[in-house]
């Protein structure tokens, strides 16, 4: 009898723990469900032999060679009842595939699990497929649609873009979305912000190293002014300048579910950190802020130093590369000295000695201070 590995009785785990007879139901049902009852089995080595033995099982039924293959292997998830292959998959966890072909086969076989869909976009039909299942089928927990970089009309393109619109607008299980690197433009982000005005699931949003501008900055900032779900924004690695700094601020000003914000790699100097600075005083939500790799210099510096002065909120912040020099580091130090618990990153600065010895201080004085210098 074949074991839920697939790979015969003689490997290691199948040794110091039972082989899962798929082709007995019984056997497996109770089995899962001793299991299931004490949650503290949950952690031990022997579940975890269980949960690859159901992964494998998985992957084997939609890599199957034929309709007739995947029936028969169906079987046994069909006869357990709902609440069991709510269990199961609750015990697996995230499942993660690299095609959306792969995605349409879980999505029909095991409605029950969350899937991860890490995936470039072949052509708009790919997409447009994609977004008719995902309609139907709410499952999808993370998708990641990294790397499309555009040749001619292959990509992420505009038509493509409104049917990844389709699909945050008629998903509601979607929590992540990651579109890290694809060449993305202005009339892209705006089509973004304007399905997230009526998307209640999304927690994660990733918009890094595309080629977003001001007017989709612009978009975005204005749709997180209303926004109730996003936790998580990443907009580092575009072409934003002061326009879109400007509006950020502002929504950083009216904004309450925000808590890292990613704005790095960006053309922002003094003037476009003092504007969010200045807003984060108001702010009591966002607890880590990304500004790396811009023009700051001393003056931006200090008046995130007025800011923490006045916000308690913000615990985890990155300056690096930033051009700070030691009159900025010294009035950074001052401003977490004393009752506050703060992890930053200032490395690749000029900060000279002054700046150092007053970041060691601080260390020395509040043990609950991080400061990476390197």
């Amino acid at each position: 009898m074949e074991s839920a590995t697939g790979y015969g009785s003689d490997s290691e785990s199948s040794e110091q723990y039972p082989a899962i007879a798929f082709e007995n139901v019984p056997v497996v049902e109770c089995f899962l469900e001793t299991l299931l009852k004490d949650p503290s089995v949950l952690k031990s080595a022997q579940f975890q032999h269980i949960r690859t033995c159901i992964l494998r099982v998985c992957n084997q039924i939609t890599g199957a060679s034929s309709r007739e293959e995947v029936e028969a292997k169906l079987s046994l998830f069909e006869s357990l009842s709902v609440d069991l292959k709510l269990k199961i998959f609750r015990m697996i966890g995230d499942i993660h595939v690299d095609s959306y072909i792969k995605a349409l086969d879980f999505f029909a076989l095991f409605p029950f699990a969350n899937i991860v869909l890490n995936m470039s976009i072949d052509n708009f039909d790919a997409m447009f497929k994609l977004s008719i299942t995902m309609a139907t089928h709410t499952s999808m927990c993370n998708l990641r649609l990294r790397l499309n970089i555009r040749p001619l009309t292959t990509g992420i393109n505009d038509n493509s873009s409104v049917v990844l619109c389709s699909i945050l607008q008629s998903n509601s299980s979607l929590g992540r979305l990651d579109l890290f690197y694809n060449e993305l433009n202005d009339t892209h982000a705006s089509y973004i912000a304007h399905a997230l005005r009526s998307n209640t699931s999304l927690k994660s949003l990733k918009l890094n190293n595309n080629g977003i501008g001001d007017i989709g900055m612009c978009a975005l900032a204005h749709m997180l002014e209303s926004n109730t779900s996003l936790t998580d924004v990443d907009v580092s690695g575009n072409r934003m300048s002061r326009q879109g700094a400007f509006a950020f601020g502002d929504a950083l000003k009216k904004n309450r579910t925000l808590r890292w914000l990613y704005i790095g790699s960006n053309k922002l100097g003094k003037l476009e950190i003092e504007h969010i600075a200045c807003s984060l005083q108001t702010n009591d939500c966002l607890a880590f802020l990304n500004v790396s790799d811009c023009f700051i210099r001393d003056e931006g510096a200090i008046s995130i130093a007025e800011c923490l002065s006045v916000n308690k909120s913000l615990v985890d912040l990155n300056l690096d590369s930033c051009a700070i020099g030691s009159r900025g580091a010294q009035a950074l130090a001052a401003a977490i000295l004393h009752d506050r618990s703060f992890n930053l990153s200032i490395a690749k600065n000029e900060i000279g000695m002054n700046g150092r010895e007053a970041f060691i201080n601080v260390m020395k004085s509040n043990e609950n201070c991080t400061i990476c210098m390197a």
